[in-house]
């Protein structure tokens, strides 16, 4: 908290108790705001709309990842003497303004009587402030936050998604999947006793590989249906069922290396952040790595916020540590590594080199 946020502040805190009301009114409507500005725009356009939509939904999600992230209180819970006549049930956290962020997305979006939203939307912004919810800094960084996500969004062309959509649905399909059973193996791994895992696993390696072997030349029904709907053509053809080995071999070793909290971390790294990479690449690829063409940055992009989010949310690592492991992660998904003309399964490098990182921090 700055000095002039104080004073701010208290100024606005200590305005009459009408304005106080007036302020409570302005704050809640803005569940109407951002009801009406997607719906003015979809009536004109309905991508246009459809993306309005799209920008507070994100923008939601960004302001709360950004508050647990900071756990700043909101300031009637630690500056003495206000006046309040809200209390915020949803988050005791202060930084940034949420209502703030989220109504600027909207405007932001260019509806019909834009400058009257603009007005309005500051005003959500002052009654925060009015409330005791928010320092002048928290509505300033959700303006900005809103703003800057909602101009992403818009520069985004809904067409080409849908076709980039319509066009991989058998790569989002394996790649949720994969991300499904990833998460459930992580959290077998933390559940079950170690030596029971790793007899486990071991079992699943080699078991998996006998059967890769022997899809090659012979169908086997339960196992043809699997690989037919969710294995990649070239990889049915060379190793059948190559995904899913490598996985299993990764977590395994990971939990040999390290033990079985780290493996979980690690796995847990792999199963979300790979598939997110995946998933981002194909509907919003555009730029490719300079050392891995086929990989691009965008997905690497979503595949470190996904790893980041699941680790920040489901361990106890914290924000610094989270987003470190996050880093690492997303600069080894990006290379592709070779022993002579053989590819490494990245799904055995990530939770490997993850691990190692966990193990030392």
């Amino acid at each position: 908290m700055f000095s002039f946020d104080l004073a701010i502040l208290q100024y606005l805190n200590s305005l009459p108790n009408e304005i106080h009301i007036a302020a409570n009114i302005m704050s809640l409507s803005v569940y109407l705001f951002i009801i009406i500005v997607p719906y003015l725009k979809y009536k004109e356009n309905p991508a246009k709309g459809t993306m309005a939509a799209l920008s507070i939904g994100i923008v939601i999600l960004a302001a709360e990842i950004i508050k647990q992230i900071t756990q700043i209180p909101r300031p009637y819970l630690t500056v003495p003497g206000l006046s309040i006549t809200e209390t915020s049930t949803s988050s005791g956290m202060s930084f940034p303004s949420r209502h703030t962020a989220v109504a600027f997305a909207a405007v932001e979006a260019k509806p019909r009587y834009q400058n009257l939203f603009i007005v309005w939307a500051v005003l959500i912004g002052v009654s925060r402030i009015i409330l005791a919810q928010h320092y002048f800094t928290d509505v300033l960084a959700g303006a900005i936050l809103g703003i800057a996500i909602s101009r992403i969004i818009a520069k985004q062309d809904i067409n080409n998604f849908f076709k980039r959509f319509q066009k991989n649905q058998f790569e989002i399909k394996r790649q949720t999947v994969h991300m499904m059973t990833g998460i459930l193996l992580a959290y077998a791994i933390y559940f079950f006793e170690k030596t029971t895992t790793i007899v486990s696993l071991i079992g699943i390696v080699v078991v998996g590989y006998m059967l890769s072997k022997i899809a090659k030349k012979t169908r086997i029904p339960v196992i043809d249906w699997i690989l037919d709907h969710i294995e990649r053509k070239k990889d049915s053809k060379k190793f059948p069922g190559k995904g899913a080995f490598f996985f299993n071999l990764g977590a395994l070793l990971s939990i040999i290396f390290y033990g079985k909290d780290i493996a979980f971390m690690a796995v847990l790294v792999l199963a979300v952040g790979d598939a997110a990479t995946t998933i981002g690449g194909k509907l919003f690829g555009k730029t490719s790595h300079i050392h891995s063409k086929r990989k691009t940055l965008e997905g690497s992009g979503f595949g470190m916020i996904a790893a980041f989010l699941a680790l920040f949310f489901l361990t106890p690592l914290g924000a610094f540590n989270s987003f470190l492991v996050a880093t690492v992660f997303g600069i080894v998904e990006s290379f592709i590594i070779k022993i002579e003309s053989y590819e490494i399964d990245d799904n055995l490098v990530i939770p490997i080199v993850c691990g190692l990182v966990l193990f030392l921090i």
